[in-house]
């Protein structure tokens, strides 16, 4: 699968904004000095905390995503609301309910161009360690993904087992998505 080019953002951005003024200029200015000429406009930002998917559970639609995001300002405000929702307490609620430690965690963010989609989806790959028969599972919904892990939409679920090629996927309104690889 292609990925689109971006950055991340270590924990330490996070800590550094829990000081009262919010996302420090010196992050947002390092961050736009990473993205300028190299990763293509609009941006997406995203958390990436080590619970955010696990197999205990999975925290999906707790964090947040910003979609379309442009220059300082709009990155800076994007940095803040995903800090914000990792520092929410209905997260720290399902963490306590998990049996996962209590308060907030200093999350990394990933910060990459947004790519236009007909179709977006969360793809579920076996870790390295799992058994060869284990499933893959790909969750695809129209437009946004962000519509499906709040919850909002119920998306097209396809499985297959890990290891075996990957169907053709023929999607409502004769949209087909090929999941094979790219490369090998």
């Amino acid at each position: 699968l292609q990925v689109p080019p971006g950055c991340v953002i270590d924990g330490g951005g996070h800590g550094a904004s829990r000081g009262g003024g919010g996302v420090p200029r010196a992050l947002v200015d390092r961050v736009l000095a990473r993205l300028d000429g190299a990763v293509p406009t609009p941006w997406v930002v995203r958390s990436s905390a080590p619970d955010e998917d696990g197999p205990e559970g999975s925290a999906a639609g707790l964090y947040h995503t910003v979609l379309h995001v442009e220059g300082a300002r709009s990155l800076k405000a994007a940095l803040e609301a995903v800090y914000a929702a990792a520092d929410d307490p209905g997260l720290a609620a399902y963490r306590r309910a998990l049996g996962q430690p209590d308060g907030s965690r200093d999350i990394a963010v990933l910060v990459q161009q947004q790519v236009p989609a007909d179709w977006a989806g969360v793809l579920f790959t076996a870790p390295p360690d799992a058994p060869p028969d284990a499933e893959v599972r790909l969750e695809a919904v129209a437009q946004s993904t962000t519509q499906a892990t709040a919850g909002l939409t119920i998306p097209h679920g396809h499985r297959w087992q890990a290891g075996s090629p990957p169907p053709r996927l023929a999607l409502p309104d004769e949209v087909e998505l090929d999941a094979r690889p790219l490369h090998d």
